[in-house]
């Protein structure tokens, strides 16, 4: 019932979205799983086909980097529905494949039919290859960037960002950027409430923007062994807003506070302050994304006891000040 009521309330285009997803040999599993599941609990929401998806390849089956193969795969088609949009996974070492020449000349004689490409991970060298991106913003996984600078010297490349959108073209770092981005277009196509819907089914809480960072804060200084600095990491995480103290943190791993500041920086490179103030930082960034709260009240929100040694920090980890990172 509650699907019916949702779907009355929608005021988007019942015109049925075709959504063509490339499932070539090594293509990353996850990479079409996520939007694959996303658009099709798009037409349970609406309780009718609203979606339709097109699995394509080279070959009539193809196996996937993690060794589950597609079947009954389609042609690369050479009549596009009109409405809509492509989806081209990361494949594992893509410009060495057998059929990366011919997917990509597909790509450029057939893009102009469709409403949105995407590109998730590695997928962004067929459109590099198709000549997409020249003189395009885009971007890729993080640890492909300089290949793909060096592939595509024309392409606008942004070396920390989740997604970027440039017309027609959307380029996203990995699987759970590109599941960001399936998600996005869902909004805008479907609507809020089959947005909502969608994430809720998903278990995916969090609407990520374009312009987050590829590389978290959450992530970064934990490529080390030492299970003390772990559970630091683990509570300051836990509660960054709170005022953790080096007397609490010391007591709660069982170290002195002069061993745990200098074991902290030997295992992350950082201090503990320096630490914390990035993990705050991001939890500003989201309340500023939002446009919901003044600079002040982010400042406060996120454990700043003061807005000018919040403005300090902001300045000293990302470079510029807060209000730049309003929508």
């Amino acid at each position: 019932m509650i699907f019916k009521k949702l779907k009355r309330e929608t005021t988007m285009s019942k015109e049925l979205l075709t959504v063509y997803i490339l499932c070539l040999p090594d293509t990353q599993l996850l990479n079409v799983a996520g939007p694959v599941h996303a658009f099709s609990e798009c037409n349970k929401f609406f309780d009718e086909d609203r979606v339709k998806l097109r699995f394509l390849s080279t070959t009539t089956n193809s196996k996937s980097d993690q060794g589950l193969t597609f079947s009954n795969l389609e042609p690369l088609p050479e009549k596009i529905a009109s409405n809509s949009i492509l989806i081209v996974p990361g494949v594992y070492n893509s410009r060495t494949t057998v059929s990366f020449n011919e997917v990509s000349k597909w790509i450029k004689d057939f893009n102009h039919q469709f409403k949105k490409i995407v590109s998730i991970g590695t997928g962004s060298f067929y459109l590099a290859k198709a000549g997409l991106l020249h003189n395009k913003e885009c971007t890729t996984h993080h640890l492909c960037l300089d290949c793909l600078e060096s592939f595509c010297p024309s392409a606008k490349i942004h070396k920390n960002k989740l997604f970027v959108e440039d017309d027609k073209i959307i380029t996203s770092a990995g699987f759970s950027s590109g599941l960001d981005v399936t998600l996005d277009l869902i909004e805008k196509m479907f609507g809020t409430d089959c947005y909502y819907q969608v994430a809720k089914i998903l278990v995916i809480y969090l609407k990520r923007s374009g312009d987050e960072d590829q590389v978290s804060e959450w992530l970064k200084n934990r490529n080390h062994k030492n299970r003390y600095i772990h559970k630091i990491q683990n509570l300051i995480i836990k509660d960054p807003s709170y005022d953790w103290t080096a007397d609490e943190l010391s007591n709660r791993v069982g170290m002195s506070k002069r061993n745990m500041s200098r074991v902290f920086k030997d295992n992350t490179g950082c201090t503990i302050q320096e630490y914390h103030y990035g993990l705050r930082i991001e939890v500003a960034k989201k309340l500023l994304i939002n446009n919901k709260y003044s600079v002040e009240r982010v400042a406060e929100e996120s454990g700043f006891n003061h807005v000018k040694t919040f403005r300090r920090a902001w300045k000293n980890i990302v470079g510029d000040i807060p209000s730049n990172y309003m929508m």
